[in-house]
């Protein structure tokens, strides 16, 4: 799996400050799509074990409410 971009405070994207995850790829080319170069399957980053240790710490700092995830997944299943 790939991801474009990681987020560790966010509070435009849902209730409270957020963690946001944006994976790549999406087959949808929805019409106004505002991440167009996430829609690649291969853009940004590869999801290591060393990344996912780093965004499950984001995720427990007790500043982050949630979580909000932004794409359709590398192999276009959601």
């Amino acid at each position: 799996m790939y991801y474009a971009q990681i987020r560790k405070f966010d509070v435009a994207n849902g209730p409270g400050v957020r963690a946001n995850l944006f994976v790549s790829g999406c087959s949808h080319g929805c019409l106004g799509c505002f991440n167009r170069d996430y829609m690649d399957f291969r853009y940004g980053n590869v999801w290591t074990l060393d990344v996912e240790q780093e965004f499950i710490e984001i995720i427990q700092d007790a500043n982050v409410q949630g979580v909000t995830i932004f794409g359709w997944g590398a192999d276009g299943s959601g």
